[in-house]
């Protein structure tokens, strides 16, 4: 029969101590005594009062390694990381927090680096980026969308520059398919884009406001520059048609 136990500082043995001749693993929470050795999984040898060992998983509480803190929530019958938990560096910062499944992140979580700085937040689908996500460096946000299988995929804003910097489709973490480019020169370009290369027809909004309309690029070389057109909102209409404004 399997049922609970609360412990405190539980020993956690792994079946091949050889994978790990400087660590050793301690728990506390609420373990279970299983029905079987599982391999290559955690598990604790508890005495019962019985006069013999069993084997112990832990189910929820906080795994240490070498008394560091590396992981709080529960665990799976096969000693796996699931649900909702937190997930530490060795050094105690967080590594991951949101939910898990199978030792893998899962759902809506939040990843940080090594120093504690915020890496990514959003979906996971089987330890990927899948969904809807912001990447961030030096904790500043530099990407907003899209993801798919751990790349940029779909739609998304570039907010890699001090400003907007992109803001269109991806694919495989380039500028990829429709988008506009808003350039150091303050100018505007709107085009297609193939693999991070401009490829196509678009236009080109200058500094002044006006718009130079069907240009055309192949491989991020401009073929043609286009025509230079005033947009109807600097246009004034007079008696004999319109005239630009100032």
């Amino acid at each position: 029969m399997n049922y609970n136990i609360n412990v405190k500082y539980l020993y956690i043995e792994h079946i091949d101590e050889t994978d790990y001749p400087d660590i050793t693993f301690n728990f506390t929470g609420e373990v279970c005594i299983a029905n079987k050795i599982i391999n290559n999984k955690y598990y604790g040898i508890y005495d019962f009062n019985t006069g013999r060992n069993v084997v112990i998983l832990p189910k929820k509480g906080k795994l240490y390694k070498n008394d560091t803190l590396i992981y709080e929530g529960k665990f799976t019958e096969d000693g796996e990381y699931t649900g909702k938990c937190v997930l530490y560096h060795d050094n105690g910062n967080k590594q991951y927090e949101g939910t898990m499944l199978k030792n893998r992140y899962s759902g809506f979580g939040t990843e940080y680096d090594w120093n504690g700085d915020i890496v990514y937040e959003g979906d996971w689908v089987d330890g990927l980026q899948y969904g809807q996500g912001k990447q961030y460096e030096n904790n500043i946000m530099i990407y907003s969308g899209y993801w798919y299988d751990g790349t940029k995929t779909g739609r998304g804003i570039d907010y890699s520059s001090s400003s907007r910097l992109y803001d269109g489709e991806w694919k495989d973490n380039m500028w990829h398919g429709c988008g506009t480019h808003y350039c150091e020169d303050y100018t505007i370009i709107t085009t297609t884009w193939n693999r991070g290369q401009k490829h196509g027809m678009g236009s080109i909004e200058l500094v002044n406001g006006n718009i130079l309309m069907d240009c055309e690029w192949k491989n991020d070389i401009l073929l043609s520059p286009g025509q230079e057109v005033v947009p109807l909102s600097k246009l004034r209409k007079t008696r004999n048609g319109y005239t630009q404004t100032d």
